[in-house]
């Protein structure tokens, strides 16, 4: 029932709800302390039409745990606000944590980068110690700095996107001294050459391709919690902005995220019009047949057998079994310099489709990739075939699939 709350007419505000965390903002242009007045007073009006909506269905907003803030620099704009939940009366915060990341009203995003800085060194001292051990070895290392170091350092990217280079300076600070202990390499080390030792991208590139990835999945997917905030690339007249940047004087330059990976979808040739907004799954989930995979033939056969042999006995099997499916054939490959694609092919229909992917991912990764895109190019056909079979000549994709570790399946998969 209380998922059922965002269902409710709220006029110019905005409800977003994650398990039994709500967050309810409205975007107002503050010119005068009679307009805050009359602004917070229909502000007030939702937060007990909210209230009423929680009493009504056995539960009660927690004064304790609720913040109000208002996301400006102007002081009188703090002074005037205030609302009231239960006959408690709110003043506005100067910073608060809402999921795991610290706001501040000015958005400058210094205390919540202290917060991951902290929180990385900690892990960083780890490896320290791990990295004085004589089993230590390089590579479980560098996936401890990846999944012990990155992953704090970059929690809420998404959000601080635009923080000023000199907040910055102190994640990269912490990941370069994580990668230089991993890699056993002094000091002194040049830090742009170790992103390229351990084949990933720096931590402000990675974001911003982070961000890149979200924008377009707020344009394909109907109904985000941020869609309100995030109007066509380049509409920087649109009214939350204004009202937010010019109007409420925060710190911090507020643009909508489009502007911020522009460069980014232009060099990879996206456009607004390229994105396809895709629908809901007509029925859940957990209701999907699971596909039936067959990793292992058997007879005795191993890849280190003559090729000839090997593509005799598959193409037997697969016209024994298989002869009435539709059969996609998929693939994944990386050339020495870092290249990475991946293909796919329906001979039944006349159909092959090539695809680049990012520098430096794994193969296992461009395999599943191919893997999704068939079966996506299957879901989109006009007329769904009776039978449909993938042959894929990655036995870790098949193995990740069957056994269903979402610590090992990239997130497409």
């Amino acid at each position: 029932m209380v998922h059922d709350a965002a269902n409710l007419n709220l006029k110019e505000a905005s409800l977003s709800l994650f398990a039994d965390d709500m967050a309810l903002w409205e975007a107002v242009n503050c010119k005068s302390e009679r307009t805050i007045k009359t602004k917070m007073g229909r502000y007030q009006e939702k937060v007990d039409q909210i209230a009423d909506y929680m009493q009504t269905n056995g539960f009660e907003l927690s004064t304790e745990k609720t913040v109000f803030m208002a996301f400006t620099g102007v002081q009188l704009v703090k002074r005037t606000c205030s609302i009231t939940i239960n006959g408690v009366q709110l003043v506005p915060a100067d910073k608060t944590k809402f999921l795991g990341v610290t706001f501040t009203s000015s958005l400058s995003w210094g205390p919540h980068i202290d917060s991951l800085v902290r929180k990385a060194q900690r892990s960083l001292n780890l490896i320290k110690v791990l990295s004085r051990e004589s089993w230590a070895a390089r590579k479980p290392l560098i996936h401890l700095v990846r999944a012990l170091v990155r992953s704090r350092l970059s929690y809420g990217q998404e959000a601080f996107f635009a923080a000023p280079d000199s907040q910055w300076v102190k994640l990269e600070r912490v990941e370069r001294a994580a990668l230089k202990v991993a890699l056993g390499v002094p000091r002194s080390a040049v830090s742009t050459l170790l992103y390229q030792e351990v084949g990933w991208l720096p931590l402000k590139e990675e974001c911003h391709l982070r961000c890149a990835q979200l924008a377009v999945r707020i344009h394909c997917v109907p109904n985000t919690a941020v869609e309100v905030f995030t109007p066509d690339m380049g509409d920087t007249d649109h009214m939350q902005y204004k009202a937010l940047e010019s109007k409420t004087h925060t710190y911090q330059t507020v643009l909508p995220i489009y502007n911020h990976v522009k460069g980014i979808w232009e060099q990879s040739g996206l456009s607004k019009e390229k994105l396809v907004t895709g629908g809901t799954l007509p029925y859940p989930p957990w209701l999907l047949e699971a596909p039936n995979l067959i990793i292992d033939y058997g007879d005795g056969l191993k890849k280190a057998e003559d090729p000839l042999l090997l593509a005799t006995v598959a193409k037997e099997k697969i016209d024994q079994r298989f002869k009435s499916h539709l059969q996609v054939f998929t693939d994944g490959s990386i050339l020495q310099s870092g290249e990475a694609g991946c293909a796919l092919s329906i001979p039944g229909l006349d159909i092959t489709r090539k695809y680049k992917l990012n520098k430096g991912i794994s193969i296992f990764s461009a395999e599943l990739f191919a893997i999704y895109m068939a079966c996506t190019l299957i879901n989109d056909l006009p007329t769904p075939p009776l039978g449909v079979v993938i042959l894929t000549d990655s036995k870790s994709s098949l193995q990740a699939l069957a056994h269903g570790t979402k610590n090992r399946i990239p997130e497409y998969a």
